[in-house]
């Protein structure tokens, strides 16, 4: 297993040996996402709200997904593959690879973002979720919308880039 890493308690704070690398909003889930690099991780942040009932009060809630850096050109190259080509919708896909020493996982998945939006999962299946009574694995789910319509495609791309460039 690899070194624990902290939950983050201010999703809108970077740490202080750490560099935010990009940041993006979708507007389709109401999610600001940030991608930040600390040391040999990159820290994935999906920050969205919730109402609480009966007062309707907003709070923050975040996913955190923590990758090796070496991922980066294997998840880039995977969503590329995909949505490149010709996608059957519902089909079984998935592509998993041990980079790092860690057990990356990307996966079709039907309800990614809300029950009717198709998409794709990534999930870091060596790191355990920092959601409370969970104890899943750390997984990061975007709906198709996001990657073609909001940009999504383009960050992971962008970023694989600059860290094959030497420049993350």
């Amino acid at each position: 297993m690899p070194t624990p890493y902290p939950k983050y308690d201010d999703p809108y704070a970077t740490p202080a040996d750490a560099q935010e690398v990009a940041t993006m909003r979708c507007d389709n889930d109401k999610s600001t996402y940030r991608f930040i690099c600390d040391g040999n991780l990159l820290v994935v942040l999906d920050i969205g709200t919730v109402k609480l009932p009966p007062t309707g009060e907003e709070e923050t809630v975040f996913m955190q997904l923590e990758l090796p850096l070496k991922a980066l050109p294997w998840v880039a190259d995977r969503f590329t593959q995909y949505y490149s080509g010709a996608r059957l919708g519902g089909a079984m896909l998935k592509w998993d690879e041990v980079i790092d020493g860690e057990h990356i996982y990307i996966i079709y998945s039907f309800g990614s973002t809300a029950p009717d939006k198709p998409g794709l999962t990534l999930a870091n299946f060596s790191r355990e979720s920092h959601l409370q009574l969970s104890t899943q694995s750390q997984e990061l789910s975007m709906s198709d919308e996001m990657f073609l319509d909001e940009g999504m495609l383009k960050t992971w791309q962008e970023l694989a880039e600059r860290y094959n460039n030497g420049t993350l």
